[in-house]
């Protein structure tokens, strides 16, 4: 791996309460604080082995503190974290800080300690503002907490906040996502992410739908829900710039960017995912033996995978896809050194006039409309076949 700038991500798996439809690595929170304190300094283990390998002559880009709830941590052992980091790493170009944190939970002493600490985003998993459906949900926090919990950040000096909300809830009705992407708007947060419930196999909710005893919202009803939220966004000064995130202009995630445009990018907790370019690699995802490990002085990883030239140029397509901006031809002869001399006229003559409501192509680029994104699970494959072929 060549030197550049990367994206850091620090898994903190702890959580006051592990919600219904949630499959990240967590762990519940009522355990000792010696608990936090032993994985506090396991993690900065971890970020000294790696910064001893090749990540540390790369330059940190992003940092983003994900979970789990990080901000269960005390601010004095994020405090340590990050200072690890600005020792062992270069954050001389460092130009986004992240933290989830929990709306119920958080006050403005711990908000104005990440400011003072260099934390300059803050992301709250609201969910919805109607206390009934945050309870099919399976949140912990009410609406009022959400509005509180944003407007603290707001006056502790966060310039840069972003909320998700969830449609699809069981139990949720239009007016109630109506009345959600209206108070998340007039709440002047920079940045909101669209995400549909999804029943993953092995957590409660995939149970509950399996054995009946939960009843999920309907396909035709959960299509009105994005289509509404999409048309919603753009009539507001928001800005879409990939599939399910909004922002106003110049506050997109460049954190979720690096990932989207397959920048290198190290990740540090149990289960972790880490990217160098050419190969994947992941943590364990068992709390005990993580630490075990590095109190051992050992990196706790799970397993590697070398990446082929075939599948990171799937992964570009189908990342870059998921961004308003599609991906330039420049950019693919340069990655994969795929050229033809005339893109337009040769993908028009692949993709004829029945695809012109899907994707869009110019002389530069390829991107999918508004329509193809909202089936673009159908139409990824069609595309990385084909230059797939190309590429043979």
């Amino acid at each position: 791996m060549n030197a550049t700038e990367i994206g850091l991500y620090l898994h903190i798996p702890f959580c006051d309460h592990i919600c219904g439809y949630c499959d990240f690595f967590t762990v519940y929170r009522k355990t000792s604080s010696s608990v936090y304190e032993r994985f506090t300094n396991a993690l900065i283990r971890e970020i000294e082995l790696r910064a001893d390998e090749n990540w540390g002559k790369q330059k940190i880009k992003t940092i983003y503190f994900g979970g789990g709830t990080p901000s269960i941590l005390k601010t004095s052992q994020l405090g340590k974290i990050l200072k690890t980091i600005s020792t062992k790493f270069d954050t001389s170009t460092l130009a986004e800080c992240s933290i989830e944190i929990n709306p119920g939970t958080t006050t403005l002493e711990d908000l104005l300690a990440y400011q003072q600490m260099g934390i300059n985003r803050a992301s709250f998993g609201v969910q919805a503002f109607q206390d009934d459906v945050l309870k099919s949900a399976d949140r912990i926090h009410d609406a009022s907490q959400a509005i509180s919990a944003i407007r603290l950040a707001q006056k502790a000096g966060f310039m840069n906040i972003s909320l998700d909300l969830m449609f699809g809830i069981p139990g949720q009705s239009k007016q109630d996502w109506r009345h959600s992407l209206r108070k998340a708007i007039e709440l002047n947060v920079q940045h909101i992410s669209l995400y549909n419930l999804t029943y993953e196999k092995g957590t409660p909710f995939f149970k509950q739908k399996q054995n009946g005893t939960l009843n999920p919202v309907e396909e035709e009803t959960e299509e009105w829900f994005y289509e509404y939220a999409v048309d919603e966004m753009e009539n507001s000064l928001f800005q879409r710039y990939e599939i399910s995130n909004f922002s106003l202009p110049g506050f997109e995630s460049k954190h979720n960017s690096n990932y989207w445009d397959l920048v290198p990018y190290l990740g540090v907790g149990p289960s972790a995912h880490s990217f160098d370019g050419q190969r994947r690699f992941w943590n364990v995802n068992h709390f005990l033996k993580y630490l075990r490990n590095l109190e051992g002085d050992e990196i706790p990883v799970a397993k590697t995978e070398h990446l082929t030239e075939i599948m990171n140029l799937q992964e570009w397509i189908f990342l870059q896809l998921r961004q308003v901006k599609g991906f330039s031809f420049t950019d693919l002869k340069d990655r994969f050194d795929i050229s033809v001399s005339d893109w337009k006229k040769e993908l028009s003559g692949q993709f004829g006039p029945e695809w012109q409501k899907w994707i869009k192509i110019d002389i530069h680029t390829l991107s999918l409309t508004k329509e193809g994104m909202r089936v673009s699970e159908s139409i990824y494959p069609v595309i990385v076949d084909w230059f797939e072929e190309i590429f043979n």
